[in-house]
């Protein structure tokens, strides 16, 4: 058997002993210091990318408690537009739908952002339908 020194950043030279055709011995400490290294990198990289992935689907699902206030504000400010003459011939199209479950459903799958959004318009309409 040979050996050979191996310097590692900062650390003390430590000796590998390698067998006659240059492998380590499969229960060797170097090697199996090195490869649960990379066991845990690949384990942090994986976690890291899943993290990557999934936050951004979790930050825009709206959560079914928001999205049941949201649909039932959002019924409330159409079937309200719709009572007030002025207002009425506005408040077509998705947005002013007095069906619940479209509301809701689209909510689902919208960001919070997004269905603030809709809320402050339909809002914002509603309001400049009081004024008028």
């Amino acid at each position: 058997m040979r050996t050979s020194r191996v310097s590692t950043a900062g650390l003390a030279a430590i000796t590998l002993w390698r067998l006659p055709d240059d492998r380590l011995p499969a229960h060797h400490p170097a090697l199996t210091f090195w490869e649960d290294n990379v066991r845990g990198i690949i384990a942090f990289g994986a976690a890291a990318l899943a993290a990557y992935l999934l936050v951004p689907a979790m930050a825009r699902a709206a959560d079914p408690g928001f999205c049941n206030d949201y649909a039932r504000v959002a019924v409330d400010q159409a079937r309200f537009a719709r009572s007030m003459p002025w207002c009425a011939p506005g408040a077509y199209g998705p947005r002013w739908t007095m069906d619940y479950r479209v509301h809701y459903d689209w909510c689902l799958g919208a960001r919070y952002r997004d269905a603030q959004g809709e809320r402050e318009a339909r809002h914002a309409y509603v309001e400049s339908c009081r004024r008028h």
